[in-house]
């Protein structure tokens, strides 16, 4: 190299590393780094022009086009990968390959996807770096979401670096100090917090699908329960209270009262449905006049009835095609020929929504008690009923319960759980009610609530009822036990190759080694 060329590139090299020291130092670009800039492209100019010849014969020699080749095919595949994570980052995209889906949303996840009309924002507030663990599961939980709609966005925020919305949306948690991550979703205005606390995995499909719920739902639907007879009690904590329900249905938005009819004598206007759930003692001619004027006017209504009790509701349900027998529907259980007075719901309708997610065979309900329903053969021709949940085969029916059985009885399956809809009489001024009339209020008892499908069964009635169908329960996935038996021959066989094929692999590159080295 020349003189003048050493010099232009020892100056230019000086003024980039005075640049890139004095923005390192201030942290910000002034205009003065700019003069710098240019003073080192023209210095490198000057100095690669008086050496111009030792370039030109460097680019003209055999080896330096080869090694240009390589380095252009080198430069191609490195941007060919870019081009591929810049894509796969835009438009992530995963393939469920699992016989149960485990990796997949549900169709009540994607229905509530699709219901969007404008973008949804997640965002996800982690205290720095002792919740990137939790931050990362949390992000899992979410992807599938984010894949499903492009209206779903995500913004991850740390917490301690931006803390003025953390105030904002933090201050008010009881749990603020306790959590590491914290999940709040904003659609249209609104702004709903996932709940619970996110397990090791993230947060379970159900938990984000409910706050997407709570988010999405325009109104809320009210739910009177009616008392005054004997009913459970929504507030109990017992086995025979309902509160694991009610912290069900209160975590799906629907707001719960309770209805009095000797106080109040009608059904109030705001009653998405009226929930009558084991009362024990008889309603007056009032309150059934009350109750059947409201199911006449399109009201929607849930009996869960009682054998044995003096409820005197049976009247109602014929009115909307339902008998009640008032019997005892008996389980023999046919591998030890006892008998137990649970019933056990094992096949499901599959037209209807509230059973159509149980699969048959593969989910059953539990019932404490519960009477045999059938379709009144008086029955109105305005009004349609569909039998949903019927007893396993090996069932019978007593009229009163007793300790023994004395003749073996007849058995067979039996509908317990009904759904009719309709309208109590013709005319043009007459809306259809829609009906669920059970034979059990135990399945919905703290003590039954989570037992087999009787939580999806519950759920899925309520939401059919109040015409709330993204409500309908999403049934936790889990993976099957698969298991591969080994026999004998076939064990000692996998052995034997575990054992013979690594010395075989080193005795053939002894060989090659042997015969190569005598070459």
């Amino acid at each position: 190299m020349t003189g003048v060329g050493k010099v232009g590139f020892l100056i230019a090299a000086l003024c980039f590393i005075v640049a890139a020291a004095v923005r390192f130092i201030l942290g910000a670009w002034i205009p003065f780094l700019y003069l710098l800039v240019a003073l080192a492209g023209v210095a490198l100019v000057v100095s690669m022009f008086f050496d111009r010849k030792i370039y030109l014969e460097f680019f003209t020699l055999r080896t330096t086009k080869h090694g240009m080749n390589m380095g252009a095919m080198i430069l191609l595949v490195l941007g060919l990968l870019v081009c591929v994570n810049y894509l796969a980052v835009r438009h992530n995209k995963t393939f469920d390959l699992t016989t149960e889906k485990l990796n997949s949303l549900s169709d009540q996840s994607v229905k509530v996807l699709d219901s969007l009309d404008s973008d949804l924002e997640v965002k996800v507030f982690y205290k720095g770096a002792e919740a990137l663990p939790a931050r990362q599961a949390v992000n899992q939980s979410l992807n599938l979401y984010e894949e499903k709609s492009s209206r779903f966005k995500v913004r991850f925020i740390d917490s301690y670096v931006d803390n003025m919305l953390a105030q904002e949306y933090l201050s008010p948690l009881p749990d603020r100090d306790q959590s590491s991550v914290f999940v709040f979703v904003e659609y249209n205005g609104k702004r709903v917090r996932v709940e619970g606390e996110a397990a090791p995995a993230g947060f379970s499909e159900e938990q984000i699908t409910q706050a997407l719920v709570k988010v999405t739902r325009r109104g809320e639907k009210k739910i009177y329960f009616l008392i005054g007879h004997g009913e459970k009690d929504l507030n109990s904590e017992s086995a025979q209270g309902l509160r694991a329900l009610k912290d069900q249905l209160t975590s799906a938005s629907f707001n719960l009262e309770e209805l009095n009819l000797i106080e109040k004598a009608s059904v109030p206007e705001d009653a998405a449905l009226v929930a009558v759930i084991g009362p024990k003692q008889a309603l007056l001619d009032n309150e059934l006049v009350v109750l059947e004027n409201y199911v006449q006017r399109g009201g929607k209504i849930l009996l869960a009835l009682d054998p044995g009790e003096k409820h005197n509701l049976s009247q109602l349900s014929r009115k909307m095609g339902v008998e009640f027998k008032n019997n005892f529907v008996i389980f023999l259980d046919p591998t030890k020929g006892q008998a137990s007075g649970s019933s056990i719901g094992v096949t499901f309708s599959q037209d209807n929504p509230i059973t159509a997610p149980l699969i048959e065979g593969k989910t059953l309900t539990l019932f404490d008690l519960t009477s045999e329903l059938a379709v009144d053969p008086q029955k109105s021709a305005l009004i349609e009923v569909t039998p949903l949940v019927n007893t396993a085969p090996s069932s019978f029916t007593m009229q009163e319960l007793k300790n023994e059985v004395k003749s073996p009885p007849i058995q067979k399956a039996y509908p317990i759980f009904m759904f009719s809809t309709g309208k109590l009489k013709e005319g043009e001024e007459e809306k259809a009610f829609k009906a669920v009339i059970v034979g059990d209020s135990d399945f919905l008892s703290n003590r039954l609530l989570l037992v087999g499908s009787n939580r999806d069964l519950a759920l899925n009635s309520f939401a059919e009822l109040t015409d709330q169908k993204d409500l309908i329960s999403i049934r936790p996935k889990q993976e099957a036990g698969n298991k591969l038996l080994l026999t004998g021959p076939i064990q000692l066989g996998m052995i034997s190759a575990g054992v013979s094929l690594p010395v075989l692999l080193l005795l053939l590159s002894g060989l090659l080694w042997y015969r190569r080295r005598g070459a």
